[in-house]
């Protein structure tokens, strides 16, 4: 049995869970709690660009034929 928590997204009165886990016996309370989470946090955003590594104009370029070749 997990005694973790678990990650999940809610649809309507349901909990999806975000991976397949074993679950508490039927029956077992739970606690829901929700988190806030943004993706339009451009405070956050801006710092993590801010701190990344740093790449040179050859990596860039490498790096941006990988993520065309991806799609």
């Amino acid at each position: 049995m997990s005694t973790g928590a678990l990650h999940g997204i809610v649809r309507g009165r349901t909990v999806i869970l975000a991976e397949d886990m074993e679950l508490p016996p039927e029956g077992t309370q739970v606690m829901v709690t929700p988190i806030a989470v943004s993706s339009r946090n451009n405070a956050a955003i801006l710092a993590a660009v801010r701190a990344g590594p740093k790449l040179t104009i050859e990596e860039a370029a490498e790096l941006e034929q990988a993520i065309a070749a991806g799609r």
